[in-house]
């Protein structure tokens, strides 16, 4: 599972992250980037932020062995 998380400490709420975004997935709420379940983690976001606040997380899959 993949996941674009916001670090609160670092957002501004600049909206520069929500320019990039072509699934129209962030919205602005408080000052803050809200990542939306439309999200298509083309990373566009990521890359847009001069902040550094938006990172892409990903769950690895467990392997049989550990099922």
């Amino acid at each position: 599972m993949k996941k674009i998380l916001v670090d609160p400490n670092r957002c501004r709420g600049c909206r520069l992250c929500r320019k990039g975004c072509t699934a129209q997935a962030i919205q602005i709420r408080n000052h803050q980037a809200v990542i939306g379940r439309q999200c298509i983690f083309c990373q566009r976001c990521i890359t847009n932020c001069p902040f550094h606040a938006l990172s892409l997380w990903e769950d690895s899959p467990k392997s049989k062995s550990e099922v």
